[in-house]
C-alpha cells in the first residue's frame, strides 16, 4: 500500500480503465472514474433477451494466446466453454486467377490460406530478413535462400506431430520475436512497419490471391484499412498457432461478467475509488500547480461542468474521443495517437420463437454468403427461442446502417420497425438456403418469418462515443516506441513526473482483444510510483 496516496483520475469505464481503477486502489491511491455513458464496460456489452445472452462486444477468446485475461478470469472466478468458429462454406464466387505456386494440388486455393502464404512469404520470401532464422530449420526442404515458397509447401506439408509449417513457425516465436519484426525486419530494403498490409502482400502475391483474400477474406484481414504489414503479420502469427483454440464465457451475464465481478471487487475498497457515469470530459490541461494536471468534467446536466486537478491522469479510451482532448499533448504525442485507425464492426441480433432448426443448431456461417453480412452465428436454448447474430464489417456494413438510430450510445433494441422487417427477409434465405430476391414476390413468407421474431437489436461500434470497434495502427508508426511514449508523458509547459497515461485496446501490441488492453494498462501501472 502507497505511503503518500496519490490522487488519480481515470478516463473511461472500459476494462483498461476498470483494470487500473482496481489495481491502483490496491496500492492505496484514491481513484476517481469518469465514465461517458450512463453505464460502465465499454466495448464489453451483453444484452440479455428471450433468455439468451447476445454479445454485442467480444465473444470468443483464444486463452492460450491471452494469459492476462487468463489470469482476471481466473481471479474473478470466471469460467469458460469452447465457441464454435465460423468457417466459409463453398458458393459459388468469382473465379480468381492465381499463379501454379498459389494453388493446392487440386487446384484450389481458400482465401485463408492465401492469407496464411502470403505472410509467410512477407517473413521469408529471399527480400526479407527474417526474423527468427532458427525456425527455417523446422520447415521440410527449406533453405533461407529459397526463391518462392509455395501453396503446398506451406499449407499442406504435414509433419510427423500433425503440424503444418506456418503453424510450426507460428508456434515458435514469442514476444522478443514479435518486437524484432516490428523494429527490424525489411521486406525490399524497406523496415516492414513502414509498409502496409496490402503493399507488403502485394509484393509476395499476384494480383488475384490478393483479391480473393480481400473480397471473400475474413474481416480479421483489415486489407481495406491497409494496417501496418508488421503488426498485422504478428496479429495473423498468433492466430496461425496451433494452440488458437476459441473459448467463450459461461453462465448468466455472459462477456459482461468481467465487468460486473470487477466492479464489484473495486466497489468493496471502499471510499477510495469513486465511479462517476454521464460524466463527459471536454479538457485535458495544465493544473495551476505544476506537477498536476486539470480535467475539465460535463456531468450532463444544467450547471455542472467542474475543473478538478489530479497528481496523475489516465485516458483510456479509443481513439475517437481521445482525439478530442489532445491540445496540450507533446506533438510527437499527437502523433502516436492519431497513429491507429478505426475499425467498424456491426452486430445485428434476432430472437425467433419455436426457430426453424429446432434441435439442430445450424453450423456458425450457415447461408452467410446468403445475406449482407461477413459471419453468421446461431444459439439455441431450453425456452423453445433461438438466436441468430449477424456480424460484419466493411462493405455489408453500409447495408445495416441506415437502421442504426443516433445517439447510439448502447444497443439499440427493439427499434425500429423496419429492422425486424428486414431482418425477417434475411432469415427467409437463411431458412431457405436460396436468395429470396425481390421481396414482395415472398411477401407472405416474410410476414411469417416476421412474427415468430420475439425481439431485435443491433449495434454499430462505429457511431460515436467509440467510434469504432477495435483499432489497428497505421504503417509508419514504432509500436514499441509509441507505446513507451504514451504510457508516462507531461503536458506541455508542464514538466513534471511524467503524470498523463494512454492506454487501452487501440494503443496496445494485442489490437482487437481485451489481452490488449490489459498490456497497455500494465506498463501504465508500472509507470506510476507508489
Amino acid at each position: 500500500m502507497s505511503k503518500q496516496p496519490l490522487s488519480i483520475a481515470i478516463v473511461g469505464g472500459g476494462i483498461a480503465g476498470l483494470f487500473c481503477a482496481h489495481r491502483l486502489a490496491l496500492r492505496g491511491h484514491r481513484i476517481t472514474l469518469f465514465e461517458q455513458l450512463p453505464g460502465i464496460g465499454g466495448r464489453i456489452e451483453t444484452l440479455h433477451m428471450a433468455g439468451i445472452d447476445c454479445e454485442c462486444g467480444p465473444m470468443r477468446f483464444e486463452l492460450a494466446l491471452q494469459p492476462m485475461l487468463k489470469e482476471l478470469a481466473k481471479e474473478l472466478d470466471i469460467t469458460f466453454s469452447d465457441f464454435t468458429p465460423a468457417r466459409g462454406e463453398p458458393v459459388h464466387t468469382t473465379t480468381y486467377t492465381l499463379e501454379a505456386d498459389e494453388l493446392a494440388k487440386d487446384g484450389s486455393a481458400v482465401s485463408l490460406d492465401l492469407l496464411k502464404l502470403g505472410i509467410y512469404r512477407i517473413l521469408h520470401c529471399p527480400d526479407a530478413r527474417p526474423a527468427n532464422d532458427a525456425a527455417l530449420d523446422e520447415i521440410p526442404n527449406s533453405t533461407a535462400a529459397k526463391a518462392r515458397w509455395t501453396y503446398g509447401e506451406i499449407i499442406e506439408a504435414r509433419e510427423a506431430d500433425g503440424l503444418n509449417a506456418i503453424q510450426r513457425y507460428a508456434n515458435s516465436l514469442d514476444d522478443r520475436d514479435y518486437d524484432r519484426i516490428r523494429t527490424t525486419h525489411t521486406l525490399g530494403g524497406r523496415k516492414l512497419y513502414t509498409m502496409g498490409l496490402w503493399n507488403a502482400l502485394d509484393y509476395v502475391l499476384s494480383a488475384g490471391a490478393l483479391s480473393k483474400i480481400r473480397e471473400v477474406g475474413t474481416f480479421y484481414h483489415l486489407i481495406p484499412e491497409n494496417p501496418s504489414a508488421s503488426e498485422w503479420a504478428i496479429f495473423w502469427l498468433r492466430l496461425f498457432r496451433s494452440d488458437s483454440a476459441l473459448s467463450t464465457i459461461e453462465g448468466p451475464g455472459g462477456v459482461s461478467q468481467i465487468v460486473t465481478r470487477l466492479a464489484d471487487r473495486i466497489r468493496s475498497l471502499g471510499k477510495n475509488v469513486d465511479i462517476n457515469p454521464n460524466a463527459m470530459i471536454v479538457d485535458v490541461g495544465p493544473a495551476p500547480q505544476k506537477d498536476q494536471v486539470r480535467l475539465t468534467i460535463d456531468f450532463q446536466e444544467p450547471g455542472r461542468v467542474l475543473d478538478v486537478d489530479f497528481d496523475h491522469v489516465i485516458l483510456a479510451l479509443p481513439k475517437q474521443p481521445l482525439s478530442k482532448l489532445t491540445r496540450f499533448f507533446p506533438a510527437d504525442v499527437r502523433r502516436y495517437v492519431d497513429g491507429v485507425n478505426g475499425f467498424a464492426l456491426l452486430k445485428a441480433f434476432a430472437i425467433l420463437k419455436k426457430p426453424w432448426w429446432g434441435d439442430a443448431i445450424p453450423a456458425a456461417q450457415k447461408g452467410a454468403h446468403l445475406v449482407p453480412t461477413r459471419e453468421v452465428h446461431y444459439k439455441g436454448s431450453k425456452h423453445d427461442v433461438g438466436m441468430v447474430l449477424l456480424y460484419t464489417d466493411r462493405p455489408a456494413i453500409a447495408y445495416w446502417t441506415p437502421y442504426v438510430q443516433v445517439p447510439h450510445l448502447g444497443a439499440q433494441r427493439g427499434a425500429p420497425p423496419e429492422l425486424r422487417r428486414e431482418l425477417a427477409a434475411q432469415l427467409l434465405a437463411l431458412k431457405t438456403d436460396r436468395e429470396t430476391g425481390p421481396q414482395e414476390r415472398y411477401k407472405g413468407d416474410i410476414d411469417e418469418m416476421e412474427a415468430s421474431i420475439v425481439d431485435f437489436a443491433i449495434r454499430d461500434w462505429s457511431k460515436p462515443p467509440f467510434g469504432a470497434a477495435s483499432h489497428a495502427w497505421f504503417p509508419g508508426i514504432n509500436v514499441p516506441e509509441a507505446m513507451d511514449r504514451l504510457r508516462a508523458f507531461n503536458l506541455l509547459g508542464q514538466p513534471g513526473r511524467g503524470n498523463v497515461h494512454v492506454c487501452g485496446e487501440a494503443y496496445s501490441d494485442y489490437q482487437g482483444f481485451i489481452e490488449g488492453a490489459l498490456r497497455s494498462a500494465t506498463k501504465t501501472l508500472a509507470s506510476i510510483a507508489d
